[in-house]
């Protein structure tokens, strides 16, 4: 997905003043044995190149309804690489990176505080909003996913546990 999502910026690099072609690519094709820290490493590759074509701060948007919640229903664990990725944003690239705005996390569900560094700001946009219901599973959904009790409590416990419900 990380290839796809580079060829089809390609532009990019050859249009940098601040990065060369030969220094990106090598950045990127020396993948590292940690998944997030390969995931860091794009992003951040990414942001250079689109700040210094663009000469604007970009804002990274992270959607992370998909991969979290396929990720319980599926693997019935929590992904561990989302709370590093988190940490990770936090620490490396957000907080050291000038040419980054913001990072805009979006969900559907109060990610719980050992997940999210305290200064990220919360927005509760559909949170009461009349059409909140047509995005996305409803618990009820959810829970009908899981083939038995046993895994429903589980997911209860762990979503109480981790997400505060």
């Amino acid at each position: 997905i990380i290839d796809e999502a580079f060829n089809s910026y390609r532009y990019l690099i050859k249009n940098s003043t601040f990065c060369s072609e030969n220094f990106c690519l090598k950045k990127l094709e020396e993948p590292s044995e940690n998944e997030v820290d390969n995931i860091e490493t794009s992003l951040e590759v990414l942001n250079i190149l689109l700040n210094s074509y663009f000469k604007q701060k970009t804002i990274i948007l992270i959607d992370n309804y998909d991969a979290l919640i396929q990720g319980l229903i599926v693997n019935k664990l929590f992904d561990k690489y989302i709370i590093e990725l988190f940490f990770a944003l936090n620490s490396n690239l957000l907080k050291r990176n000038h040419t980054i705005a913001g990072i805009l996390i979006t969900s559907v569900y109060n990610l719980g505080e050992d997940v999210v560094p305290s200064n990220v700001q919360r927005y509760s946009v559909l949170q009461h909003n009349p059409l909140s219901t047509y995005f996305g599973m409803t618990e009820t959904e959810v829970y009908g996913k899981l083939q038995n009790d046993r895994e429903k409590e589980a997911l209860a416990n762990h979503i109480e546990d981790n997400f505060g419900g």
